[in-house]
């Protein structure tokens, strides 16, 4: 097959996809400063369209003075950035800053560019270099070029058949694969029949085109045959008495963050014929069903897990989710000691029988607790209120009356039907600017006094979560006013592993008030939580760690609690009255104790 005849056979899917792609680029996102031209790229030059697409694209954004330089000589580091961000394998954490790969690219030479773009291209495998260095600012070499562009190709990228020679007569032992994998698949020509030209140096404008060439090689082969279908607008998929909408839209789709993802990379387990039996995933947090075994609620259930996530997603902190708190919702699977959540039968003192904690296999938690989803936070969506209403204008309100509204308020539903046609994911940077997707988990209310003294139980009642809640109370008693976005302090939640229910986080990986406050520690109370002195309204008691802690009571158990809702006074009452059972003296004289 002749080269020309490579190039048409993949670029034809590409050129339509990439249209589209620059279309919604220019009309809805933050476009490269230079997206309406360059100065020195005028319309009809050589590289034109594939450096503007590139740019529609923000893989390439040009310089400060408007020029894009295509004859200049690209150097090591401005090649690694540009195949990292057009294989998608930047991020916005820096990769490796206490243990750079290569001694002469390290952070102190900049952030994110050129250190973390190098670590990734490195990471990935991408490139490489000779005894501990990369000789960023060397200009880039044909040879080399070849080299990366098919490691960043890979399986993409068609094997050349049996036998099959490119003519060139100059290519190094070492390159020599590359060279001809990237003469095969359209990607490098030579200089002349039998010249590579391996150590020549490459320039920006060719290395545009060639990048544009590799993309269309990158174009999941698979998803042109998957759009022929859910291209129409109509399509739709029956569960129970609902329609769930199957219509994606090939532009929107191609200009999202998965564009070069296949599909059946995400959605596995599903049949290649339609209607392809997809393997479905009952609950959700959008509680469109009283269970999760319901299966006729369309937006009820979910068919991709984090294992395809995090295939792609290779960075630790995303490989650690699968077995987070968040991912594994075990504190709703098992106690704090880690025996299974059932529901226990006790006999009071008053001869009853009470149900005491919460039958995990009654199949009601995971309608709000997803297990192993990222798209629980991160698939874009709509998230409503069942009942409009604030719940802190009744949160002092412990009537039945109240309890039934405030439950209503504090219940959220989230459609996953409303994003199918464009797949689009909320990054993190949405996440971290709002508490929109906490408070649809994080959402609750207090209930007054749920004491049972048959069983020997007092305290406050909680439902649900309410650390949304708590955290306002907080801010308008002037405690924690600036940190009122959860991931303030919450960081790590993707890694964070506590161990089981509210009491065993005492003792996890949480973040502790002495990370912020540490000339606050203080020596007479090192067994007592800052919690349990700064809670606005719970009582406390002494946990299995040997810790005071403020409690709830949920379920008829009571249950160490994590409270957000703090106030700067502090009742010492809650601990030294007589008879209390901490041990601890009954009446002290209020001194300074931190």
């Amino acid at each position: 097959m002749r080269a020309e005849e490579r190039r048409t056979r993949g670029t034809r899917t590409w050129a339509i996809i990439v249209a589209l792609a620059v279309l919604l680029t220019m009309l809805g996102s933050t476009a490269a400063p230079a997206a309406q031209g360059y100065g020195d790229v005028p319309a009809g030059r050589l590289f034109h369209d594939q450096i503007m697409e590139l740019t529609q694209l923000q893989i390439v954004a040009g310089y400060p003075d408007g020029t894009f330089r295509p004859d200049e000589q690209i150097t090591r580091q401005q090649l690694a950035k540009m195949i990292v961000i057009a294989t998608q394998k930047h991020t916005s954490a820096v990769d490796n800053p206490n243990n750079p790969s290569f001694s002469d690219v390290t952070p102190d030479a900049g952030l994110p560019y050129p250190y973390d773009y190098v670590e990734e291209a490195a990471g990935a495998g991408l490139v490489q270099g000779s005894d501990g260095l990369f000789h960023p600012f060397a200009p880039a070499t044909r040879a080399q070029l070849a080299l990366i562009v098919v490691r960043a190709g890979g399986d993409s990228l068609e094997d050349p058949p049996a036998g099959y020679k490119t003519g060139f007569t100059d290519v190094p032992a070492y390159a020599d694969a590359a060279v001809t994998r990237a003469e095969y698949n359209g990607l490098l020509d030579g200089k002349t029949a039998t010249e590579f030209d391996p150590y020549g140096l490459a320039t920006r404008g060719h290395v545009a085109k060639i990048v544009i060439g590799m993309l269309a090689h990158l174009v999941p082969a698979d998803n042109g045959s998957c759009i022929t279908c859910h291209g129409n607008t109509a399509l739709s998929m029956d569960v129970g008495t609902e329609k769930v909408p199957l219509h994606v839209d090939a532009a929107a789709y191609a200009a999202n963050e998965h564009a070069l993802v296949r599909c059946g990379e995400c959605h596995t387990d599903m049949s290649p014929a339609p209607p392809h039996d997809a393997t479905r995933i009952y609950g959700s947090w959008a509680r469109f069903s009283a269970k999760d075994t319901d299966t006729t609620k369309s937006r009820n259930f979910y068919s991709v897990t984090a294992n395809a996530c995090v295939k792609c997603h290779t960075d630790a902190r995303y490989k650690a989710f699968p077995q987070s708190e968040h991912g594994t919702i075990k504190d709703m699977k098992y106690n704090w000691d880690g025996s299974p959540r059932v529901e226990v039968k006790v006999t009071g003192s008053d001869g009853l029988e009470y149900a005491t904690n919460e039958n995990y296999d009654a199949k009601d938690c995971e309608r709000c607790h997803i297990d192993r989803n990222c798209g629980t936070c991160h698939w874009k969506t709509e998230v409503t209120q069942k009942v409009t209403g604030d719940v802190l204008e009744l949160w002092d309100q412990y009537d039945a009356t109240a309890d039934g509204t405030k439950g209503s308020q504090t219940e959220y539903a989230m459609d996953w039907t409303v994003n199918v046609a464009s797949h689009d994911f909320v990054g993190s940077a949405e996440l971290t600017s709002s508490n929109k997707v906490c408070s649809s988990c994080h959402v609750g209310y207090y209930q007054g006094d749920k004491s049972v003294p048959a069983l020997d139980l007092y305290g406050m009642g909680i439902r649900r979560h309410p650390q949304t809640q708590e955290l306002m109370l907080s801010g308008q008693r002037g405690v924690h006013e600036t940190k009122q976005f959860c991931t303030d302090c919450h960081t790590n939640l993707h890694e964070m592993v506590y161990q089981n229910t509210e009491e065993g986080a005492r003792v996890g990986q949480g973040p502790e008030c002495e990370d912020c406050h540490a000339d606050r520690v203080t020596a007479t109370h090192k067994d007592v939580a800052c919690t349990a002195c700064h809670d606005a309204e719970l009582p406390v008691y002494r946990d299995s760690a040997g810790e005071v802690q403020p409690y709830a009571l949920k379920h008829k158990v009571q249950e160490s609690w994590p409270s957000h809702n703090l106030t700067k006074a502090v009742l010492c009452s809650k601990c030294h009255y007589a008879d209390n059972p901490l041990g601890v003296s009954p009446s002290v004289t209020p001194f300074a104790i931190h």
